[in-house]
């Protein structure tokens, strides 16, 4: 759902009509430049550095594409999956551009065209006058749209190991509850953030 606000502050007169053709422009007329998709997905480099930094997210990452699309998209997205098409890019950005514009213009439109959108506006009479006439005139979809089911699978369940330039080596296992006829409960919640922050960081990492 798109939501749509703007805030007008104080009494001087302003142009909104710009407002407007900014969210217009937003809406419909997104322009994937080349060079500026070129820096910003060709930084391999940083996002390498990043996972190997919280290299326990990694691992874990990596461990629950295995169990869910849910996971498997994380990892597509966050994980080593994702360094590894931004390495693609960054290798040979001219052979994987089309590739890559077609997919976030794909993303676009699932974000972007849908129906019956929030809109909030705090401001004059007058300046709602505006935006209640400009707003019928946005590129607004009239129509439900149907979208079409994913297709990110969990990957293979297997152990996977990753050599990494870095000091401190990760391990995650990771299972769902139903292999071994448990049920979720917020319970678990507490006791993993405990786990975490606490014995496993005081005890395992910083004692050693």
């Amino acid at each position: 759902m798109v939501y749509l606000q703007i805030v007008v502050e104080g009494i001087g007169r302003l142009s909104l009509n710009s407002e407007y053709g900014l969210l217009g422009e937003y809406l419909s007329e997104i322009v994937f430049d080349r060079g500026v998709l070129q820096r910003r997905f060709s930084n391999a480099q940083g996002l390498k550095n990043a996972l190997v930094r919280s290299g326990n997210a990694t691992a874990i990452y990596m461990a629950e594409s295995a169990l869910s699309a849910a996971g498997a998209c994380r990892m597509q997205m966050s994980g080593v999956d994702a360094y590894r098409g931004m390495a693609r890019l960054a290798d040979d950005f001219d052979g994987n551009a089309d590739d890559l514009i077609a997919g976030l213009e794909r993303v676009s439109r699932h974000l972007l065209d849908t129906v019956s959108p929030i809109a909030a506006f705090t401001g004059s009479r007058e300046a709602y006058d505006v935006w209640s006439r400009v707003l019928a005139e946005l590129p607004i979809a009239d129509s439900v749209r149907q979208t079409a089911p994913t297709s990110i699978r969990p990957v293979e369940r297997a152990h996977r190991a990753l050599t990494v330039p870095g000091e401190v080596s990760y391990c995650a296992e990771a299972f769902r509850l139903s292999d071994v006829g448990a049920a979720f409960s917020p319970r678990m919640l507490v006791a993993a953030s405990y786990l975490n922050t606490t014995y496993f960081w005081d005890e395992i990492r910083a004692k050693g």
